[in-house]
């Protein structure tokens, strides 16, 4: 081996090491422990491989350990290895009292070594094994760390495999010409490999050593294993450049150092001990140390949704001066509260007739103390409570001053104004007034007047009191004594009249059609008309709907969509902006994809459980959904379980409609552009895409699951290339579940394989890493990756449950997560995003439901 040589400085930079001047060994066991080995070298008595070196390249270092007298101990670089003195005051044996520490291990794993238990974690070293440093294609220790854990081969069995830089193994039978064998396996905690022949005959020879101030033929090594230490790979073929020529060596590592078997050097240097001194010495004073990431966990966000909180047939909405949401959930007898910007909040009620049950709850009005009444239809009565749903009293009858008191019939709807609830009484025909406290003297309405009364609302700015009359389909006004005041108003063209609503702004009075399903202006302020609406059950359309209010978002209104089991808000020209019909804003079910938009800037996740696109702020506040079933606008496509969501730099949103086999364009806001895709094998057809990336110049990538293939478009959806295939040579795929842009770089998740692969923009092979297992580097079921903004490689290592952090080029750096549900843990973890600083990191935690969010705590 040469006396200088290059080394990787980093992953991309080549740095030449320049050996230092010799220097004696430090102390007279240093030398001692050199001179049984390498004297007889030097001296040129023996014809035989360095096991140090012909001098040490450093005088006594000084390094942090925290078993040796106060942390630390002292040692001596030599170019084959370190020798160390960790514990001074022991006895002088002659034989452990110097050691020569695992570096091998530690420049393979990237953990720095700096006490019997204590590591300091790097990057693995880039350096090349054997060969000269120059040489783009020797495997280096980062190398051999992919095949740490390889099966060992069978006793005796010939040695044909190649290594490559990259990991890949293939097996060359014109190998066997160097008749080189599996000649002795090691089984000890954490090894189980095979001796290479031509190693373990080195091991165990015997020549000429100094011993006692004279040289002796003895053993090289006492035990086999001093110099060595045991092996952690297999031995491999390597055809390396050596001396600017390319030959056949055979290389493996063992704790200590890394042995060489050229065949064609002459005899006495066909085993050679590498440079693992000064590969070491160079990756730990020279080499930037590098920054591996460090997060912690800082919250999460959502929860699962949970299919009881469904409405089933929603009868009455009311809002309350905080713009909370509150509906009354007929069909499961009970209401429900949303936050203004529908996110669930809370829900109370079963069925029954003890305090706080319900029988078929009707109409619900909040005042402007926070209480809400309802009414409580099936039980005859009204039930007050307070914001978060505490019982505070019910009444089931009205004192209006008389001898009898009036019993409540059937309350279909309440309203709160002019000191009063006021109840429209269908079982009654009548108008009644019930104090804000449930009992005193109350209001009983003319009679004769109304035939079948539904809905009813407050007019502050008249001080009256309309009444929905669908028996006579028309509008019916009263004042706070319950006098009705003439004239009635007709709404002509409408069939039916449920609810009433009164602008707070204009003073126009719009009501509700069930049977037409539309919203008219009624004829009080000005001429009527029908404004929006129409029977159907899209966005827009509606079913039978029972109740309406105005929403505190300007010129707005939400309407309780019975037939179709929802709650709408949409603007008075008939725009629909959202619906309502679960927890599900802000929860997720079954979340797959994830990517931060900052152009918004907002997370979009693909909620695949519920078939939507979810848009929320980094905090987790609920901002848009869109994609699932009802709430798409007529004409658009609808999801079904989309698995993937990717954003440009501009927020143009495309979405993997994986169980429709297409891609969907959204703008930022989540307004449908194009699609593309059908089921197929062809250029454009999909099966089963489960992940789709963008990169700069606008054009798409999507992972083809089910074709085994990758699939490039413009940003118009028109087919570029493909590439893959099914199966397990490098460039094809088994099941191809995430893909991620970084410049030229395409990096694909081969989940079936369990491995990243790295193309370039065209297709080609780069280069790839990992294989099933759960060690540092290994995946199971790998799901998708994405790029952090400091360019390292982030992987959902699915069934593992955990986040693998790797550099570009897929050396191994850092880890987080374990199987659970706490902080930090996860269950299915599937995608990953980061915030344009990287200062957060978010998961989507599949079978957790939720998202969760780890703040990174070092530059």
């Amino acid at each position: 081996m040469g006396r200088r040589v290059a080394l990787v400085a980093s992953v991309l930079l080549l740095a030449a090491f320049t050996r230092a001047a010799a220097a004696p060994p430090a102390n007279d066991a240093f030398q001692r422990t050199w001179a049984r080995t390498d004297k007889p070298v030097a001296d040129l008595v023996v014809s035989r491989t360095w096991m140090w070196g012909p001098d040490a390249f450093t005088g006594p270092l000084t390094e942090p350990y925290a078993e040796g007298p106060n942390g630390s101990r002292t040692v001596q670089y030599f170019d084959k290895s370190r020798m160390e003195i960790t514990h001074p005051d022991a006895p002088d044996d002659g034989l452990w009292y110097v050691t020569n520490g695992l570096l091998v291990v530690e420049l393979m794993t990237g953990e720095m070594q700096v006490g019997d238990a204590a590591f300091q974690q790097r990057l693995p070293s880039q350096a090349n094994v054997a060969g000269d440093a120059d040489d783009p294609t020797g495997p280096g220790y980062h190398t051999m760390a992919m095949v740490r854990d390889a099966a060992p081969l069978a006793d005796g069995e010939l040695i044909t495999w190649r290594i490559a830089r990259d990991g890949s193994l293939t097996h060359d039978p014109t190998l066997a010409v160097y008749d080189v064998r599996a000649a002795h396996r090691v089984i000890v905690p954490w090894i189980d490999h095979q001796v290479a022949s031509p190693f373990w005959a080195f091991m165990n020879s015997s020549g000429l050593v100094y011993e006692g101030g004279q040289y002796v033929t003895a053993p090289l090594f006492v035990d086999p294993f001093y110099a060595t230490g045991y092996p952690v790979t297999e031995a491999y073929w390597a055809n390396v450049k050596v001396g600017g020529v390319y030959r056949d060596v055979l290389l493996q590592c063992f704790e200590r150092r890394c042995l060489t078997y050229t065949p064609g050097n002459p005899p006495g240097w066909q085993v050679e001990a590498g440079n693992v001194g000064q590969h070491y010495h160079y990756w730990r004073y020279v080499e930037t140390a590098p920054v591996v990431p460090a997060y912690t966990f800082s919250g999460s966000l959502g929860g699962p949704w949970d299919p009881a909180t469904l409405m089933n047939a929603p009868h009455g909405i009311a809002q309350d001066s905080q713009g909370n949401i509150y509906v009354s959930d007929t069909g499961n007898n009970r209401i429900q509260k949303y936050d203004p910007h529908g996110v669930f909040l809370t829900q109370w009620g079963q069925p029954g007739a003890l305090d706080g049950q319900f029988a078929s709850p009707g109409g619900i009005a909040v005042d402007s103390q926070g209480k809400v009444y309802v009414a409580d239809r099936g039980n005859h009565r009204i039930q007050a409570f307070d914001s978060a749903g505490n019982w505070l009293w019910s009444a089931d009858t009205v004192d209006a001053g008389g001898p009898v008191l009036h019993q409540i019939g059937t309350p279909e709807d309440v309203a709160v104004g002019g000191g009063f609830i006021w109840i429209s009484d269908s079982g009654r025909d009548q108008l009644l007034g019930l104090p804000l406290t449930g009992a005193g003297i109350g209001v009983v309405g003319d009679t004769n007047v109304l035939h079948d009364p539904l809905g009813i609302t407050w007019d502050e700015s008249r001080s009256t009191v309309w009444v929905a009359d669908a028996g006579d389909v028309q509008l019916e006004p009263f004042n706070t004594s319950g006098t009705h005041l003439a004239p009635a108003f007709l709404v002509p063209g409408a069939q039916s009249i449920t609810d009433v609503m009164v602008h707070a702004t204009t003073g126009e009075v719009y009501v509700l059609d069930s049977a037409g399903g539309a919203v008219w202006v009624a004829p009080v302020v000005g001429s009527s008309g029908m404004l929006f609406g129409g029977v159907g059950d899209t966005l827009g359309r509606f079913n039978q709907p029972m109740a309406l209010v105005q929403a505190t978002i300007a010129d707005t209104v939400w309407i309780a969509d019975t037939g179709n089991s929802r709650v709408q808000r949409l603007s008075l020209s008939g725009v629909a902006y959202e619906t309502l019909r679960d927890n599900r804003r802000g929860r997720y079910f079954f979340p797959g994809g994830i990517v931060y938009s900052p152009a918004l800037p907002y997370l979009l996740v693909a909620d695949t459980g519920l078939s939507r696109i979810q848009g929320v702020a980094p905090n987790g506040s609920f901002w848009t959904d869109w994609g699932a079933g009802t709430t798409v606008p007529v004409g658009e496509p609808v999801l079904l379980f989309p698995a993937d969501v990717t954003a440009n730099s501009t927020g143009a949103l495309w979405v993997a409609d994986t169980f429709n086999n297409r891609i969907i364009e959204y703008s930022q806001w989540g307004e449908y552009v194009r699609h593309w895709g059908t089921a197929g094998t062809g250029p454009g057809q999909f099966d089963g895409p489960l992940s789709v990336a963008a990169d700069g110049a606008g054009n798409i990538y999507v992972a083809d699951s089910g074709n085994h293939r990758i699939q490039m478009f413009d940003s118009q959806g028109n087919f570029i290339t493909a590439w893959g295939g099914h199966g397990t040579l490098l460039g094809a795929f088994d099941r191809p579940t995430g893909v991620a842009v970084s410049g030229n770089d395409v990096y694909v998740v081969d989940q079936g394989n369990h491995r990243v692969q790295r193309f370039d923009q065209q297709g080609n092979f780069a280069g790839t890493w990992g294989e099933f297992g759960s060690g540092p580097g290994q995946f199971n079921t790998p799901a998708d990756i994405a790029i952090a903004p400091d360019g390292n490689v982030y992987v959902a290592d699915a069934l593992n449950h955990r986040v693998q952090a790797f550099t570009p080029d897929g050396t191994f750096l850092a880890a987080w997560g374990s199987s659970g549900s706490g902080p930090t843990q996860f269950t299915t973890p599937i995608d990953i995003a980061f915030s344009p600083t990287g200062d957060t990191m978010y998961v989507t935690d599949r079978d957790n439901h939720r998202i969760q969010l780890l703040t990174r705590l070092n530059p």
